[in-house]
């Protein structure tokens, strides 16, 4: 599953969309908001922080602090 959207897609549509992206890739949804000015954000449960961070940010190197 892949996401592509046009301008005219309305927001509630756009986040729908999104909502089944991350559930297809096995991220659970913690928290949700979509009624930013802006758009809004989804929070995925912190336990799956590092699966995110490998699927979507698997360029960027660990920092061990």
């Amino acid at each position: 599953m892949s996401l592509s959207f046009t301008q005219d897609i309305a927001k509630e549509k756009v986040f729908q969309e999104i909502e089944k992206y991350l559930a297809n890739k096995n991220f659970n949804i913690d928290k949700k908001d979509s009624t930013r000015p802006w758009g809004g954000f989804f929070v995925i449960n912190e336990s799956q922080a590092e699966s995110f961070i490998n699927e979507y940010f698997s360029h960027l190197k660990k920092k061990i602090c």
